[in-house]
């Protein structure tokens, strides 16, 4: 399920008029240009996701589309074919099956009231031809040259001021600016509004800048969590998005040298060598700010998730230790951060271990895992306890703790660890220290 970034109290009225000045609430695209899909086809993938032990929990891994719009969870894969809107009343992605031979009039595509919110449709022409600028601000380069896209010009010029707040750098005490990374919330996961928010330089820039050096976001004056709204858009504008990441990674170079103000470190700093997570708990944590830091860390996780789709973005990742980050949110125990912990487990899956999920085999882990002898104190030493031997270890650690729950995701990546390390040279022994009964036992009294 798509959950919005944690509002904190007195932001409704902004979120309505914010919604009534862009006629946004709903923006559906089309992915893909393909022939629609059909049930019959879709329901061939019988590989389910469930995070509960109730199997009425359950829903597949690949969407299977229908005539009617349905519910799509962030851990789903989307078939090509469809067509998705995002519904801001729930806060969540719907799809059903596009049909691009139906002929739709002009009156169709204008906005329609529905609620205090309002309803814009915007399909952009198949014969759209990209005239965005790689680099620089973006007004003044939207010209698509389509009357559908025409129509939804005035709508564009909201966006591009939205943005255009992001470049000034004006922070501090910023209400419009609060507003404008609202109005990107509401379109981030939108593959066309994706890939023109990500084909201007200054825009990622700002949203990478605001998620991974978050004092470079100033200070807003009702508290608006800004980091945390710059990670779901800029992780939005990725997820699923080929295009959008390529427009990102055009610009990897320039970006990583880019400093988000006087005085700070540069954003390959940022993005390699800081820890994902910072502290969640303090002895002056409040609740609310648990579970804002908890959110930021599974919205950040969806950043990664959609670089780790790039090939030489992945291999920077491997080659700077970025896994031990991601270790690190998987071996703390704040109940906060059990779905930032599933999404990291989810992404290590798909990204490394699973081919049926586009997976490259033999990336990771290279590291043979700890022997059972030494894995207690290597991997309980603060000072070793994220090294790569030691994923074998936490994992099996974590799924014990769930072993209630058949259907844990730990499960999955404990199974996929061990097809893994079967099939590298020299691992079959010492990963027999994790599949004896004897292994099992020691890890039982350990916790």
């Amino acid at each position: 399920m798509l959950y919005r970034p944690l509002r904190l109290n007195g932001r409704q009225s902004t979120s309505k008029r914010l919604g009534a000045k862009l006629m946004l609430a709903l923006v559906p695209s089309i992915l893909a240009n393909a022939s629609p899909l059909h049930r019959d086809q879709a329901v061939l993938h019988h590989d389910l996701i469930c995070h509960t032990s109730n199997p009425s929990d359950c829903y597949p891994r690949i969407f299977v589309p229908t005539e009617e719009f349905q519910i799509v969870h962030d851990d789903q894969q989307l078939p090509p074919g469809l067509y998705v809107r995002m519904n801001l009343a729930t806060g969540m992605n719907e799809a059903k099956i596009n049909h691009p031979e139906d002929d739709r009039d002009d009156e169709s595509l204008k906005a329609v009231l529905v609620d205090e919110h309002s309803v814009l449709t915007v399909e952009p022409s198949e014969d759209h031809h990209d005239t965005t600028a790689a680099d620089g601000p973006m007004v003044g380069y939207y010209n698509p040259g389509d009357n559908v896209s025409k129509k939804a010009l005035p709508q564009a010029d909201n966006i591009f001021t939205a943005l255009n707040m992001l470049h000034k750098g004006d922070t501090e005490g910023n209400a419009a600016l609060d507003a404008a990374l609202e109005s990107l919330e509401d379109i981030s996961h939108d593959v066309y509004y994706g890939e023109l928010m990500t084909s201007d330089y200054d825009t990622v820039a700002a949203l990478m800048c605001f998620s991974l050096d978050p004092p470079s976001a100033g200070v807003s004056l009702d508290n608006y969590p800004r980091d945390q709204a710059a990670s779901y858009v800029l992780g939005g504008a990725l997820q699923n998005n080929p295009k959008a990441l390529k427009e990102v990674m055009a610009k990897w170079d320039r970006l990583m040298m880019h400093t988000c103000g006087v005085g700070r470190g540069p954003l390959l700093d940022k993005v390699f060598s800081q820890p994902i997570l910072a502290p969640t708990t303090s002895l002056g944590s409040t609740p609310d700010e648990i579970r804002r830091s908890a959110h930021r860390t599974r919205t950040v996780v969806n950043i990664y998730s959609g670089l780790l789709q790039d090939g030489r973005f992945r291999a920077a990742f491997l080659a700077s230790g970025g896994m031990r980050h991601f270790l690190q949110i998987l071996i703390r125990e704040e109940p906060e951060l059990v779905q930032a912990q599933r999404r990291v487990g989810q992404v290590v899956l798909d990204t490394f271990l699973d081919e049926d999920m586009g997976a490259l085999r033999g990336q990771w882990p290279l590291a043979e895992p700890v022997e059972k002898s030494k894995a207690s104190e290597v991997c309980r030493a603060k000072a070793t306890e994220t090294s790569e031997g030691c994923w074998d270890y936490h994992v099996e650690r974590i799924m014990h703790r769930n072993r209630r729950h058949k259907d844990h995701w730990s499960k999955a990546l404990s199974d996929a660890l061990k097809r893994e390390r079967k099939h590298g040279a020299g691992h079959e022994k010492t990963l027999k220290h994790y599949e004896d009964d004897e292994g099992i036992e020691e890890i039982q009294e350990e916790l």
